[in-house]
């Protein structure tokens, strides 16, 4: 799957830098449950873009407007957010965070299990890329407000603990059908 930039941002020097770097920052991590960044840059015509495997499956949010009362059964949410804070302590160990856990930024796919079993697998995508654009305190309040942590409605810069925050608004509604503040 390739990603490419809106033409605005190829004329902005302090966003390609940023860019690059964001990208190359996700570009090496390698993890089962993120998604893969296989090659990224700028084209000579100003074109930035970003390649990444591609992702046969569904986001957490189109299989929750499916669901009955939109909840999912609960061995199923602990296996999906296991996996979930499993790719994020990877990237987090990286000094990678997220900025915008929620069920947009989470794709399930059908893979194997280490004993080659088939299993749903949760990846994580979208890796703040597209955040690295802003100025420093515009970018600790760029989410969706309803997973954003106290802190960074504050305007702090988001952190691992804003990424920790955000994956316990997505269990509680995974659950429960409605984030727990709207």
């Amino acid at each position: 799957a390739v990603k490419v930039m809106h033409e605005s941002f190829q004329r902005d020097m302090d966003y390609c830098r940023r860019f690059h770097a964001e990208a190359l920052s996700a570009s090496r991590l390698d993890h089962p449950n993120l998604t893969r960044v296989l090659d990224f840059g700028q084209e000579p015509d100003g074109l930035l873009y970003l390649a990444m495997e591609y992702l046969d499956g569904q986001s957490l949010r189109d299989v929750l407007n499916e669901a009955p009362n939109q909840r999912l059964p609960f061995a199923r949410v602990a296996q999906l957010m296991i996996q979930v804070c499993s790719g994020l302590t990877h990237a987090h160990a990286r000094k990678v965070v997220h900025r915008d856990i929620k069920p947009e930024n989470i794709v399930l796919t059908n893979g194997l299990d280490d004993d080659g079993r088939e299993t749903e697998i949760a990846k994580v995508c979208d890796f703040g890329i597209a955040h690295g654009a802003m100025a420093d305190q515009a970018a600790a309040f760029a989410g969706t407000p309803e997973y954003m942590a106290p802190e960074q409605l504050r305007g702090e810069p988001p952190d691992v603990q804003s990424d920790v925050y955000a994956c316990g608004v997505v269990l509680y509604e995974l659950l429960t059908g409605r984030v727990p503040i709207e």
